[in-house]
């Protein structure tokens, strides 16, 4: 497939230290003991160190014998080498995907219960265990030049663009799984670390990984960026693509300063850096994330006027409701995705914040229009409550903004503004008795209909 060889790649040498004056420099080498031990000595498989600044997000706990509640301890991160570690990632990637989350797979294999692609051929994979020896977290990572990438990924990351840089190193990150009881906990964190070694130790110039609308802000918060179109995967359903641009010092800064302290160690090539400004830049501006461009994100708001024509949304101020938004992740939809797809495992809810959208459902007898959504209109909800397939197809009408809710965004913005999340799931409850008291009057309406004929 084109692997790069380790062989040939020059090690990162020795970053050059900041001015010890400067408060910045304080603050940096603050940061940098956080994460000095995170750092492989050469040649070795496995990493280790301090937890890394925790996500926002509900930890998952666990009882102690004498009553206390406590977090688990950061498992080791290594390196899957043998015939025999790799095939017990494969099984427990399939306990996670198909058996626990019910998602479909064409990779998949039933009969020896594993799931394994052609990415795993030539793949660094990344795995946890935890103290009575079971995998709980595994990903992946593969490094290749962007022209001898396979055309269906070359396709969704857009690379046709980056082979016009010299020399471009890049690498895929797929593959991220974490057990149900270290979900929450900086386990992913802990690999996420790991897989930023293995970049920059094979000199790559950037990172590309899709995930779901729902994690699009955990991968922001380590410095990935939206860039280009959404996307439905075969298996995984509607994605975002997303990249990591490794040398921009000064944008992991912004994002995540334990990133940032890691990233200074390194050398840090910035002709990638100008190069990606210079060609990707205006795409980046135009995704709305208030880690991307917060001009752009406060215009939209003042151009849609979202606490008066979303009924989520009502009863808030217009701060309110961008605190909220500053929370949650917007999607940028264009003509023909869908957004849901029906049979496919729930989790989300959508609100459809401008633009049109289109409900149908397909069965025996085809495909069945249900209904037309317009500004404001609440979709998913079905999924989202009750945790089971979605039971009808969403697909963009037109160019569109989508807020994505997920139960992980509630547990977190609960926190941090609980009156305004108290409003929001008031109004979604309005929102969804409206629904079905519709949904109730069209099936009397019907049933009447029948009786008179």
């Amino acid at each position: 497939m084109g692997a790069i060889n380790a062989m040939s790649v020059q090690l990162p040498a020795k970053r050059v230290e900041s001015s010890p004056d400067s408060v910045d420099s304080k603050r940096e080498r603050k940061d940098e003991k956080r994460v000095m031990r995170l750092v492989p000595p050469p040649g070795a498989n496995r990493w280790r160190g301090p937890s890394p600044r925790r996500e926002p997000e509900r930890p998952t706990e666990a009882e102690g014998t004498d009553g206390r509640v406590m977090t688990p301890n950061p498992p080791e991160i290594r390196k899957a080498e043998t015939a025999e570690e790799r095939e017990r990632v494969f099984r427990f990637r399939y306990q996670v995907y198909v058996e626990e989350m019910g998602k479909r797979s064409s990779a998949a294999d039933h009969t020896r219960r594993i799931l394994f692609d052609d990415l795993d051929k030539t793949g660094v994979i990344l795995y946890a265990e935890d103290d009575a020896g079971r995998i709980v977290g595994t990903t992946r990572l593969n490094i290749m030049r962007p022209q001898d990438v396979p055309e269906h990924l070359k396709m969704i990351f857009a690379l046709h663009r980056f082979e016009a840089f010299e020399g471009c190193v890049i690498s895929i990150s797929s593959r991220a799984v974490v057990a149900s009881e270290w979900r929450g906990t900086p386990l992913m964190s802990h690999m996420v670390i790991a897989l930023y070694h293995v970049m920059k130790k094979y000199g790559v110039h950037f990172d590309f990984c899709h995930c779901r609308p729902s994690l699009v802000r955990h991968y922001e918060a380590f410095g990935a960026r939206r860039y280009t179109d959404n996307f439905v995967d075969p298996d995984a359903g509607y994605q975002v693509p997303l990249v990591t641009v490794l040398n921009d010092v000064g944008y992991f800064k912004r994002v995540n300063p334990v990133v940032y302290g890691l990233s200074r160690r390194y050398q840090n090539d910035q002709r990638s850096v100008r190069w990606f400004y210079d060609n990707l830049g205006e795409q980046t501006a135009q995704f709305v994330s208030r880690y991307v461009s917060e001009e752009g994100f406060r215009r939209f708001l003042e151009q849609t006027r979202l606490e008066r024509e979303v009924p989520l949304f009502q009863g808030l101020s217009t701060r309110e409701v961008e605190r909220f938004l500053e929370a949650s992740t917007i999607l940028r939809c264009k003509t023909g995705d869908l957004i849901v797809r029906q049979d496919d495992p729930g989790g989300e809810l959508f609100v459809l914040l401008s633009g049109f959208a289109e409900v149908r459902r397909e069965g025996a007898a085809g495909k069945q229009r249900v209904a037309t959504l317009t500004q404001g209109d609440v979709f998913g909800e079905m999924g989202f409550v009750r945790k089971r397939p979605r039971t009808a197809t969403v697909e963009a009408l037109s160019e569109a903004r989508v807020l994505v809710l997920s139960s992980n965004f509630f547990h977190r913005v609960m926190r941090s503004m609980p009156e305004v999340t108290a409003r929001v799931l008031f109004n979604l409850s309005r929102t969804l008795c409206d629904r079905l008291d519709q949904t109730t009057r069209n099936w009397v309406g019907s049933r009447e209909a029948v009786g008179a004929a």
